[in-house]
């Protein structure tokens, strides 16, 4: 179970119950995010929405609102995942897990997997998504992922 707070009154605002195991991680949707996490959850923006993507020992990420409603369960890790980042520009969303994989998620195509990478050859324990390189060869988007081994591997 994941759960949201209110910080000025300390009360939690929303619980969000579905994962079958432990929450590893989790990731706040940028406000780039939000057209396509509406759009999946089949709901209209009020202007405070906020989105959480979570990610869980039983191989799943989920998405959900700020009411803690599921939105979308996004599978395709074979082990725990253990770390979530969102692009920037909001329409995707990435995963690293024990499966030693970095996966991306379209959230613009329903959540679909449209990659898999294997990221190192121990668990990757964490990710981020940096803003992109622009350069005279075009422009590069920034992963940063940290691995079990203690490395931190970055791709551009």
């Amino acid at each position: 179970m994941a759960q949201m707070w209110d910080v000025s009154s300390g009360n939690i605002t929303a619980q969000m119950i579905g994962h079958a195991g432990p929450v590893e991680c989790c990731a706040v949707a940028p406000r780039a995010s939000h057209a396509y996490m509406a759009v999946l959850g089949a709901t209209k923006l009020s202007g405070r929405d906020v989105f959480v993507a979570t990610g869980s020992r039983d191989k799943n990420i989920k998405l959900w609102n700020e009411r803690g409603r599921l939105i979308k369960t996004l599978e395709g890790h074979d082990t725990w995942v253990t770390g979530l980042g969102f692009h920037p520009q909001g329409k995707f969303l990435i995963s690293v897990g024990d499966d030693r994989t970095i996966r991306c998620w379209d959230l613009s195509n329903e959540g679909r997997l449209v990659k898999t990478m294997v990221g190192s050859s121990r668990f990757l324990t964490s990710v981020r998504w940096g803003p992109s390189i622009r350069s005279a060869q075009g422009t590069s988007h920034v992963i940063a992922m940290g691995s079990i081994d203690t490395s931190i591997r970055i791709w551009m």
